[in-house]
């Protein structure tokens, strides 16, 4: 509650655990996982169950993100299929962006994550205590031959601090939920979504696409519009 950030808190271990495609060992096809203190990293699950929970308790949560409790990557799946269905069912033109972004965990602006945190009742002295310990963490490197002597991170002179979460920070998921929905809020309020009409309940959903923490699908449903219209506004939402 105070931002401190004890002195052992600030040192990792990066530990390649596993391949992420079986018999490539090419350096880029590595998967590196931080070993954080066992306790810092108790305190990052502590906070990223409790702004997610927040987020539940007052329904901010998007629609759009099922990386959430009581769903899973399948739930994704299924919504897209049916999304599918409707457009084949309608003869609807419809337009579907994928994307996976790379090393997401490594790409989380330290100022964006907060202020998104701090929206959905997390303290700024949480914020303060996580990731002033993740930007002067200095991490030692794992391999089969051993620990490196050498290190890197921390305060290098001449040097920005490092951002990201780490692979392996038990609050990294709940914070890219918490971005999304702040994003998808975002499109919203521009109206970039698609609504689909319910024939059993008469309901309007709008939805700018599914995603689960960093995989997305964004999509833009035509009416009336020509193929080439269809295009731009996808351009539109996939630029915004």
């Amino acid at each position: 509650m105070t931002s401190f950030s004890p002195e052992v808190w600030k040192s990792a271990t990066d530990v390649m655990l596993i391949l992420k495609a079986s018999g490539n060992t090419d350096l880029d096809a590595l998967r590196m996982v931080v070993l954080y203190e066992a306790d810092f990293n108790f305190m990052n699950k502590h906070i990223g169950r409790e702004v997610v929970s927040n987020a539940i308790r007052k329904n901010q949560m998007a629609v759009e993100q099922f990386a959430k409790p009581r769903s899973s990557p399948i739930n994704q799946c299924v919504a897209r299929r049916v999304m599918f269905n409707i457009s084949q069912f309608q003869k609807l033109l419809i337009v579907v962006c994928s994307s996976d972004l790379l090393s997401c965990y490594d790409q989380i602006v330290h100022s964006a994550a907060s202020l998104a945190m701090q929206r959905f009742g997390i303290p700024q002295s949480w914020m303060k205590s996580m990731f002033s310990t993740i930007q002067l963490c200095r991490h030692k490197v794992r391999t089969g031959l051993g620990t490196s002597e050498l290190t890197y991170g921390g305060i290098m002179e001449g040097k920005d601090p490092l951002m990201g979460v780490g692979q392996g920070n038990r609050a990294g998921p709940a914070i890219w939920s918490i971005i999304s929905c702040v994003l998808f809020q975002i499109m919203h309020d521009k109206k970039l979504f698609s609504t689909f009409q319910s024939k059993f309940l008469d309901d309007l959903v709008e939805l700018v696409g599914f995603m689960y923490v960093d995989d997305n699908d964004l999509i833009c449903k035509g009416n009336q519009d020509t193929s080439d219209e269809l295009v731009n506004k996808a351009q539109r939402i996939l630029t915004s």
